[in-house]
Parts: C-alpha cells; sequence; structure tokens
C-alpha cells in the first residue's frame, strides 16, 4: 500500500510552490515504488492522474497531458483520466476546477 498526505498552503501566494511541491513528491513515490506500481497498473494510473494534474496546476501543459496518456494506457476504464486529458488538450481546464480559488494557470 502507497499513501501520501497533502497540506494545503493557506496563504494564495504559496499555492503554486504547493503544485511543484507535488510534482516533485508524486514523481518521487511513482520512481521509487516502481516494483508496486508495475504489479498495479489502476494503482499507477490514479498516481499519474494526480501527477497530471498537479503538472496542469503549474501551467505545465504538455508534462500534464503526458501524464494523462500514461495513467489512460494503465488503466483505460478510468474515464476520469479521459476527461482530464481532453481538458489540458483543448485548454479547457476551468471545467476542472471546483471554484475560484481553484483555478490553472494560463
Amino acid at each position: 500500500m502507497v499513501g501520501t498526505r497533502v497540506h494545503r498552503d493557506a496563504a494564495g501566494g504559496l499555492a503554486r510552490q504547493a503544485w511543484d511541491r507535488k510534482v516533485v513528491g508524486v514523481s518521487r513515490i511513482l520512481e521509487k515504488h516502481a516494483e508496486v506500481f508495475d504489479r498495479s497498473p489502476g494503482l499507477r494510473a490514479v498516481w499519474l492522474d494526480g501527477l497530471g494534474m498537479a503538472y496542469l496546476r503549474t501551467g505545465r501543459r504538455a508534462e500534464a497531458r503526458r501524464a494523462f496518456r500514461e495513467a489512460l494506457s494503465a488503466n483505460p476504464r478510468r474515464g476520469r483520466i479521459l476527461r482530464h486529458l481532453v481538458a489540458a488538450t483543448t485548454r479547457t481546464e476551468s471545467i476542472l476546477c471546483r471554484g475560484r480559488a481553484d483555478r490553472v494557470p494560463s
């Protein structure tokens, strides 16, 4: 079982840094526990989807699309990943946001 705890920063100015740190953290987890993720493609897809969202929040769309594609190939039945890939590709990320504080950089 692989898990993580995410602490959200209270200050709005630190939001970008929080997503940058999430990119680093999730990438490290995927690398460190590669053998676990190799045995569980569904779990790998979930983590890659999270990585894609973190990339998207930092404005790194190309890397986000790459992570979403990899997640989709690991678990093609997870429709949410396809929705994320389409939003990142068509620059309609706003449909993924819950509120004003949840914006994706342009």
